[in-house]
């Protein structure tokens, strides 16, 4: 089996609050900016600054998964991800493969329960809102529950 990269992850800058990884990225940043020559186009100056920001933070902040559906919480993310680990080792006994088959069904449960949690969420607002004469957000939920 391949390790396919997750491309749904983002720099997490909730984490540059830690003095630990506020360092590292400022000790990373300073590095890369010292590398920069100053250019005559203005445009190519600030690519540069643009690149070497981005890289300080792609390798000193920590990477957060992002669910591809707003609804999915992070501890059914996590379930998803003990089940992608265990996909690998499901064929080596029946003990595996049902505890393969245990997580699949938790995370469709926890989904499921989480969409849920979100729809009602949302009513809630848009009940709130027409309740003050926010009649908007009435329109705009069908949209969002298409998803």
């Amino acid at each position: 089996m391949y390790n396919k990269p997750h491309p749904n992850t983002t720099i997490d800058a909730t984490q540059l609050k830690d003095d630990i990884i506020r360092r590292c990225y400022s000790n990373k940043l300073a590095g890369n900016t010292e590398k920069i020559q100053p250019t005559d186009n203005l445009s190519e100056h600030a690519r540069k600054i643009e690149g070497a920001i981005k890289e300080a933070a792609s390798t000193a902040i920590p990477a957060k998964r992002i669910a591809k559906k707003p609804w999915i919480s992070e501890e059914t993310l996590n379930i998803a991800e003990e089940k992608r680990k265990l996909k690998q080792a499901k064929d080596a006994s029946n003990v595996k493969m049902q505890e393969y088959k245990d997580l699949c069904k938790k995370v469709n449960k926890a989904a499921r329960k989480d969409k849920e949690n979100w729809i009602q969420k949302h009513c809630e607002e848009v009940e709130k809102g027409l309740e003050i004469g926010q009649y908007g957000d009435g329109v705009t939920l069908p949209r969002r529950l298409q998803l």
